[in-house]
């Protein structure tokens, strides 16, 4: 949804954007385009890989672009390290990327087996390995039934526990089998596993409190008539997102409030769906902030 990014973020030369899940540094690379020759990108990833991996692509761009590997609910210290009080635009593009999902040392996919890790930044922090074979049952239905909405909470936490007793649980082929065993077989085009890996990401990355805080402080950071632009792909996500924007929309505490510019999610067209199907539950939603009274 690059297009759709940089109409709602109103990239042009001279403004400065944070990207506050830069990633293979794609959006970064067309944000830079778009603001030639003087538009400045600030990019923030908690993986380190994706930091090394963008930094390398965004080399050709020089002092226009700034990569930090942090977590994004850290990017006012990263801009107070740079002399930078406000910026034009944010932008978090969340999920997994594909390079992650395809990585099986990194543990997010159920289609291959490798390590039961899911941590965004793999240099610290507890691995979902360590965090299930550890956890209680009550706090691992709360997981699948809270995180990953599964009916099947219960039995899923259940069914690990016993598991464990015999075996610690160390790989996703582990995992992916004690799930189907209690998911029986395919539901139309949603593997059995795949809200339960979604869950145990959410729980390892502590993503929901990330995003909230994240947004809250993106929107403090924001020029007048700045923007922000947050791309979902689930409903957890984007039910924190849509909230925080309404509440944004109804601040009566500062002399800044938040114009909703898109009242429904934007979605990618059909074209984009064929060519990214990961892509394809993605939602779009901007905010520009403004002073009270103003409604453009």
């Amino acid at each position: 949804m690059v297009e759709e990014v940089l109409y709602y973020l109103d990239v042009s030369p001279g403004k400065i954007f944070l990207d506050c899940t830069i990633g293979g540094g794609g959006h970064a690379e067309a944000i830079l385009n778009k603001s030639y020759p003087d538009g400045m990108v600030i990019g923030i990833d908690r993986d380190i890989s994706a930091v090394s991996f963008s930094k390398q692509r965004l080399s050709k761009f020089g002092t226009r672009v700034f990569i930090f590997h942090e977590l994004f609910t850290n990017m006012e210290k990263i801009l107070v390290k740079m002399n930078i009080s406000k910026v034009d635009g944010i932008l978090f593009d969340l999920g997994v990327s594909s390079h992650q999902l395809e990585a099986s040392e990194r543990g997010f996919s159920f289609m291959q087996d490798g390590p039961l890790d899911m941590r965004m930044d793999n240099t610290k922090g507890e691995t979902v390995a360590g965090m299930i074979n550890k956890a209680n049952i009550f706090e691992l239905e709360r997981v699948f039934k809270e995180m990953g909405e599964l009916k099947q909470a219960k039995a899923i936490a259940k069914a690990i526990v016993e598991e464990r007793k015999r075996f610690p649980i160390k790989t996703t082929a582990q995992l992916t089998k004690i799930i189907t065993k209690v998911i029986k077989g395919k539901r139309g085009r949603i593997h059995p596993a795949t809200k339960a890996f979604l869950a145990l990401r959410i729980w390892v990355n502590d993503e929901l409190r990330q995003l909230s805080e994240g947004i809250e402080k993106g929107f403090s950071l924001l020029n007048p008539n700045g923007r922000m632009v947050v791309i979902s792909f689930h409903s957890l996500e984007d039910r924190i997102v849509k909230q925080k924007f309404r509440s944004f929309a109804k601040n009566f505490v500062t002399s800044f409030k938040a114009n909703i510019l898109t009242p429904k999610p934007v979605t990618p067209s059909l074209v984009e769906k064929k060519e990214n199907p990961r892509g394809r539950s993605a939602k779009l939603r901007a905010i520009t902030k403004v002073k009270r009274g103003d409604n453009k």
